[in-house]
């Protein structure tokens, strides 16, 4: 859990009420275990934020538009992700935004994402990073062992010639799960030169999805991993790395931001997928404390824009040889679940919560209202709202789904 602290914790748009947010309980059941590794229970980030609020948390700055602060001297820029968040869009945009004012950047891109790396220990995590966060130069060999293989490059990371401007790394924490990041953000991310980034895929259907496509979704004491995108698939998809890995995410980065005093900022993919230049203004303000001079064309492309049922696997209609998944869903009554798979892809959501404030599959959601009709960045705690009472999802047609993209 998070160190206590008394000093005020930054949380970028922390406007958000207690309402939402101490209304969260954490799930009891069942665990999360994605990679096939249970995790270790822990607080939702919810209640993280309900326990910040009780001390007092401040927000500073709304990162908008009108923002024109000077440019930040930054050290360390670290981003908490999971897989198919949208990460790798994002650490090029930022490592070209960094690059475009003539500072020299070191990037390193998922030290510990394999899952050979679960068992190794709290100390290997921590001395790793303890490199990672130093702004030395150096390319990691070996994803498990993310430090200087040799002997002169460790001294050499002593010495301030061989430090670059700023350091990216970018990363999924479940992989370091035992790393305590209360410790190591007092030690290596001082708050004035440290930003540090959450991103997050509301869509919790299109994660899944994504994800099965890439790597599969195997989970403990589950024989699914890979296969074709059924109602099974699609939950297991869902709970331990859309909901699980997300969460846990958004755990760790909160801790780091408790301890270090830095503000944390939120990124959503349907946010990026919606205005990919608005965000760019807001990941420019919010890193160097001013607007790009101009946008940057990333070389990594690969977000999912299209529909799911455009996809020939997914089987939005029924058949003799066909899974109706979407109307399995409505059938044991998902209804979050059910909304976002007829969103469209550039909808945020918040988190699928039931009567009783449990976070939960079969909990309903809400979209949030898009970054054209707000004022100032994301806030972590909109997420949690509670749902409100909407109107009653309908079972589709016999041959429905979402309506197709007309060609």
């Amino acid at each position: 859990s998070c160190a206590t602290h008394t000093h005020n914790t930054h949380m970028r748009g922390g406007g958000a009420t207690s309402q939402g947010v101490c209304a969260v309980r954490s799930p009891l059941w069942p665990q999360f275990s994605s990679y096939g590794h249970v995790l270790p229970p822990f607080p939702s980030p919810a209640e993280t934020l309900c326990r910040l609020e009780g001390q007092h948390v401040t927000a500073r700055g709304t990162g908008g538009a009108t923002e024109t602060a000077e440019q930040r001297a930054i050290h360390a820029v670290v981003i908490f992700k999971t897989a198919r968040s949208g990460s790798t869009w994002f650490h090029d945009v930022v490592s070209r935004l960094i690059s475009a004012t003539q500072l020299r950047t070191v990037n390193h891109w998922e030290p510990f994402c394999s899952p050979t790396c679960l068992v190794k220990s709290q100390q290997a995590f921590e001395s790793g990073f303890e490199y990672l966060l130093s702004r030395c130069s150096y390319d990691f060999v070996f994803k498990c062992n993310p430090a200087p293989t040799t002997q002169r490059h460790r001294e050499a990371c002593l010495e301030i010639r061989n430090l670059a401007n700023i350091s990216i790394t970018a990363f999924n924490p479940r992989f370091s799960w035992p790393a305590r990041w209360p410790r190591l953000a007092t030690a290596l991310l001082p708050r004035a030169t440290s930003v540090i980034v959450n991103l997050r895929r509301t869509n919790l259907v299109a994660l899944a999805y994504s994800k099965l496509h890439h790597s599969g979704c195997g989970a403990a004491g589950s024989d699914l991993a890979h296969g074709r995108f059924d109602l099974d698939m699609l939950l297991q998809c869902a709970w331990h790395y859309a909901v699980g890995d997300q969460e846990f995410s958004s755990h760790s980065a909160l801790a780091a931001a408790d301890a270090s005093g830095a503000e944390l900022h939120l990124f959503l993919y349907e946010d990026v997928l919606a205005d990919p230049q608005r965000m760019q203004r807001q990941i420019a303000t919010s890193i160097l404390g001013h607007e790009p001079a101009g946008f940057v064309v990333s070389a990594q492309s690969r977000l999912h824009k299209s529909p799911l049922c455009d996809y020939p696997d997914v089987h939005c209609t029924g058949g003799n040889h066909t899974v109706p998944v979407l109307t399995g869903l409505l059938s044991s009554r998902h209804p979050c679940l059910v909304r976002q798979w007829r969103a469209a892809n550039t909808v945020a959501f918040t988190m699928p919560r039931s009567a009783n404030g449990t976070i939960d599959l079969e909990g309903d959601c809400d979209p949030l209202p898009p970054m054209i009709e707000r004022d100032g960045a994301r806030a972590l705690a909109e997420l949690y709202r509670a749902p409100s009472s909407g109107s009653p999802l309908q079972v589709p047609p016999e041959t429905g789904g979402p309506p197709r993209r007309s060609s």
